[in-house]
């Protein structure tokens, strides 16, 4: 694509050139994989979001009572 790209300051890829273009794909059971990797990714990543709010609700919790201990 790089050679058949047009234009000196920004590069240009025609519509028509890109439908043209071979891209190659992985198998379909690599594809697979790779689908099933990246939902338990996000499924980490939304625990580990709602781990870090719990702690962060515990710690605001934790910091109110030590206030209110010194206070009086």
């Amino acid at each position: 694509m790089k050679e058949r790209a047009a234009g000196a300051v920004q590069s240009f890829i025609s519509l028509g050139q890109l439908r043209s273009g071979i891209v190659a794909l992985p198998p379909l059971a690599e594809q697979a994989r790779i689908v099933a990797r990246v939902a338990a990714l996000r499924a980490l990543c939304a625990d580990l979001r709602q781990r870090l709010a719990d702690r962060q609700s515990v710690q605001a919790r934790l910091a109110e009572e030590l206030v209110a201990s010194v206070a009086a």
